[in-house]
Order: C-alpha cells, then structure tokens, then sequence
C-alpha cells in the first residue's frame, strides 16, 4: 500500500489516494497518463479524420513534451457520470 498525494485535474483540489496496485486506487479515480506539448515546437500535419461527416487535420506535436497524469476527485468523477 502507498499514498500518492495529487492534485484534481479538473478542479485542483489536494487528493490522498490510496494506492492498492497497479489498477486499485481509493479515494480518486485515475484514468491516463498523457504527453502535453511544452516550448516552442511546431505541428504537423499526418492526415485527416472524418467525424460524422466533418473532414478534421490530424496533426503531430514536433517539440517537446511533459507526460502527465489526469485523475479526478471522487466529486468530480460522480458529477461527469463516471
């Protein structure tokens, strides 16, 4: 068992959760670790995507990036419906 201390993704109050394993987490619900671009840097585009009829770029982050973790408080998480 370990306790993480972070913080809401979206709402920024302190989490304590408890860590059981891997996947088994109290007191919060985590979802994903992501890479988010930093500095400067450009995108590029890879491609398009068709969604419900609507032609989108795809695109690729070519600076750096910062991976971070989303979790939410249980408050939070009930409020989206999770």
């Amino acid at each position: 068992m370990e306790i993480l201390v972070r913080k809401c993704t979206r709402c920024d109050d302190t989490l304590s959760i408890v860590k059981h394993s891997d996947t088994d987490f109290q007191g919060a619900g985590y979802f994903t670790r992501y890479e988010v671009p930093i500095g400067e840097g450009d995108f590029t585009e890879t491609g398009t995507v068709n969604v419900d009829g609507n032609e989108f770029p795809l695109v690729k982050w070519e600076g750096e990036t910062k991976e971070v973790e989303y979790w939410e408080c249980e408050k939070c998480a009930e409020n989206a419906g999770r």
